[in-house]
Protein backbone atom coordinates (compact mmCIF):
# COMPACT_ATOMS: atom_id res chain seq x y z
CA UNK A 1 0.00 0.00 0.00
CA UNK A 2 2.83 2.44 0.84
CA UNK A 3 4.46 1.73 -2.51
CA UNK A 4 1.19 2.49 -4.29
CA UNK A 5 0.81 5.80 -2.41
CA UNK A 6 4.44 6.70 -3.16
CA UNK A 7 4.03 5.96 -6.90
CA UNK A 8 0.75 7.90 -7.07
CA UNK A 9 2.32 10.90 -5.34
CA UNK A 10 5.32 10.76 -7.67
CA UNK A 11 3.04 10.59 -10.75
CA UNK A 12 0.99 13.59 -9.59
CA UNK A 13 4.10 15.66 -8.87
CA UNK A 14 5.65 14.73 -12.21
CA UNK A 15 2.43 15.63 -14.06
CA UNK A 16 2.15 18.88 -12.12
CA UNK A 17 5.74 19.79 -13.03
CA UNK A 18 5.15 19.04 -16.71
CA UNK A 19 1.93 21.09 -16.78
CA UNK A 20 3.24 24.08 -14.83
CA UNK A 21 6.79 24.17 -16.23
CA UNK A 22 5.89 26.02 -19.49
CA UNK A 23 4.15 28.71 -17.42
CA UNK A 24 7.26 29.08 -15.26
CA UNK A 25 9.37 29.50 -18.40
CA UNK A 26 7.04 32.12 -19.84
CA UNK A 27 6.88 34.04 -16.57
CA UNK A 28 10.67 33.91 -16.02
CA UNK A 29 11.24 35.16 -19.59
CA UNK A 30 8.74 37.95 -19.01
CA UNK A 31 10.46 38.93 -15.74
CA UNK A 32 13.82 39.14 -17.53
CA UNK A 33 12.39 40.96 -20.55
CA UNK A 34 10.53 43.51 -18.41
CA UNK A 35 13.77 44.16 -16.51
CA UNK A 36 15.65 44.90 -19.76
CA UNK A 37 17.72 41.71 -19.51
CA UNK A 38 18.77 39.80 -22.62
CA UNK A 39 18.87 35.99 -22.71
CA UNK A 40 19.74 33.45 -25.37
CA UNK A 41 17.55 30.62 -26.61
CA UNK A 42 16.86 27.61 -24.41
CA UNK A 43 16.21 29.41 -21.11
CA UNK A 44 14.62 26.89 -18.76
CA UNK A 45 13.10 27.84 -15.42
CA UNK A 46 11.68 25.34 -12.96
CA UNK A 47 9.68 27.52 -10.59
CA UNK A 48 9.58 31.29 -10.55
CA UNK A 49 12.76 33.28 -9.83
CA UNK A 50 13.08 36.64 -8.08
CA UNK A 51 14.49 39.11 -10.64
CA UNK A 52 15.51 42.64 -9.58
CA UNK A 53 17.38 44.46 -12.33
CA UNK A 54 17.66 48.24 -12.12
CA UNK A 55 17.42 50.25 -15.32
CA UNK A 56 20.65 52.12 -14.62
CA UNK A 57 21.75 55.55 -15.73
CA UNK A 58 22.12 54.60 -19.39
CA UNK A 59 19.85 52.41 -21.46
CA UNK A 60 22.51 49.73 -21.84
CA UNK A 61 21.79 46.10 -21.00
CA UNK A 62 22.54 45.44 -17.30
CA UNK A 63 22.08 41.66 -17.54
CA UNK A 64 23.05 39.36 -20.42
CA UNK A 65 22.40 35.62 -20.13
CA UNK A 66 23.72 33.07 -22.65
CA UNK A 67 22.12 30.08 -24.33
CA UNK A 68 20.55 27.16 -22.44
CA UNK A 69 20.48 28.82 -19.03
CA UNK A 70 18.70 26.64 -16.46
CA UNK A 71 17.51 27.69 -13.03
CA UNK A 72 15.68 25.69 -10.40
CA UNK A 73 13.64 27.74 -7.96
CA UNK A 74 11.93 26.91 -4.71
CA UNK A 75 10.56 23.41 -4.39
CA UNK A 76 11.61 22.65 -7.98
CA UNK A 77 15.25 22.64 -6.87
CA UNK A 78 17.17 19.59 -5.82
CA UNK A 79 16.68 20.27 -2.11
CA UNK A 80 12.95 21.03 -2.34
CA UNK A 81 13.66 24.25 -0.42
CA UNK A 82 11.39 27.28 -0.53
CA UNK A 83 14.32 29.50 -1.60
CA UNK A 84 13.98 30.91 -5.10
CA UNK A 85 16.83 32.02 -7.32
CA UNK A 86 17.53 35.72 -6.85
CA UNK A 87 19.12 37.71 -9.66
CA UNK A 88 19.75 41.29 -8.52
CA UNK A 89 21.63 43.87 -10.58
CA UNK A 90 22.15 47.38 -9.21
CA UNK A 91 21.96 50.46 -11.43
CA UNK A 92 25.75 50.56 -11.84
CA UNK A 93 26.16 46.77 -12.14
CA UNK A 94 26.69 44.53 -15.16
CA UNK A 95 25.91 40.82 -14.97
CA UNK A 96 27.15 38.44 -17.69
CA UNK A 97 26.20 34.75 -17.61
CA UNK A 98 27.67 32.40 -20.23
CA UNK A 99 26.16 29.52 -22.20
CA UNK A 100 24.89 26.28 -20.63
CA UNK A 101 24.94 27.61 -17.06
CA UNK A 102 22.78 25.94 -14.42
CA UNK A 103 21.89 27.26 -10.97
CA UNK A 104 19.71 25.81 -8.23
CA UNK A 105 18.20 28.03 -5.53
CA UNK A 106 21.14 30.42 -6.01
CA UNK A 107 21.59 34.12 -5.23
CA UNK A 108 23.48 36.44 -7.60
CA UNK A 109 23.86 40.03 -6.42
CA UNK A 110 25.70 42.41 -8.71
CA UNK A 111 26.42 46.04 -7.80
CA UNK A 112 29.46 46.43 -10.05
CA UNK A 113 30.40 43.40 -12.17
CA UNK A 114 29.75 39.66 -12.06
CA UNK A 115 30.85 37.45 -14.94
CA UNK A 116 30.08 33.73 -15.07
CA UNK A 117 31.73 31.69 -17.84
CA UNK A 118 30.31 28.93 -20.02
CA UNK A 119 29.35 25.49 -18.68
CA UNK A 120 29.20 26.52 -15.00
CA UNK A 121 27.03 24.59 -12.53
CA UNK A 122 26.12 26.11 -9.17
CA UNK A 123 24.69 23.84 -6.48
CA UNK A 124 21.91 24.53 -4.03
CA UNK A 125 22.18 27.74 -2.04
CA UNK A 126 25.22 29.24 -3.79
CA UNK A 127 25.62 32.99 -3.16
CA UNK A 128 27.64 35.14 -5.57
CA UNK A 129 28.05 38.75 -4.39
CA UNK A 130 30.39 41.52 -5.50
CA UNK A 131 29.70 43.83 -2.57
CA UNK A 132 29.83 44.13 1.22
CA UNK A 133 26.40 45.86 1.21
CA UNK A 134 27.55 48.33 3.86
CA UNK A 135 30.67 49.89 5.38
CA UNK A 136 32.96 47.51 7.24
CA UNK A 137 33.90 50.14 9.83
CA UNK A 138 31.42 49.97 12.76
CA UNK A 139 31.50 53.75 13.24
CA UNK A 140 30.71 54.38 9.56
CA UNK A 141 27.79 51.93 9.70
CA UNK A 142 26.16 54.05 12.37
CA UNK A 143 26.41 57.23 10.30
CA UNK A 144 24.68 58.55 7.21
CA UNK A 145 27.60 57.57 4.96
CA UNK A 146 27.14 53.84 5.49
CA UNK A 147 26.16 53.04 1.89
CA UNK A 148 28.69 55.48 0.46
CA UNK A 149 31.52 53.54 2.12
CA UNK A 150 30.47 50.07 0.98
CA UNK A 151 33.08 48.33 -1.11
CA UNK A 152 32.57 46.38 -4.33
CA UNK A 153 34.98 44.46 -6.54
CA UNK A 154 34.29 42.45 -9.71
CA UNK A 155 33.66 38.71 -9.50
CA UNK A 156 34.82 36.52 -12.37
CA UNK A 157 34.04 32.81 -12.53
CA UNK A 158 35.81 30.93 -15.33
CA UNK A 159 34.51 28.23 -17.65
CA UNK A 160 33.69 24.61 -16.73
CA UNK A 161 33.45 25.42 -13.02
CA UNK A 162 31.37 23.46 -10.52
CA UNK A 163 30.41 25.47 -7.44
CA UNK A 164 29.37 23.20 -4.57
CA UNK A 165 26.21 23.64 -2.53
CA UNK A 166 26.21 26.41 0.06
CA UNK A 167 29.30 28.16 -1.33
CA UNK A 168 29.66 31.92 -0.85
CA UNK A 169 31.69 33.77 -3.50
CA UNK A 170 32.45 37.28 -2.32
CA UNK A 171 33.77 40.43 -3.95
CA UNK A 172 37.06 40.33 -5.81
Amino acid sequence: MQLLIYLAKKAVLRCWGVCVHPLHNMYARWLLYSSNAVHGPGLCSFGIPDVRISRGRSHSVRCRIGREFTMRNGSHGVSRSSQRCLISVDRDGVLRIGDRVGISNAVIICTRSVTIGNDVKAGFGVHIMDTDFHALDPEARRGPDDLLQRRSAPVRIGENVFIGAGTFILKG
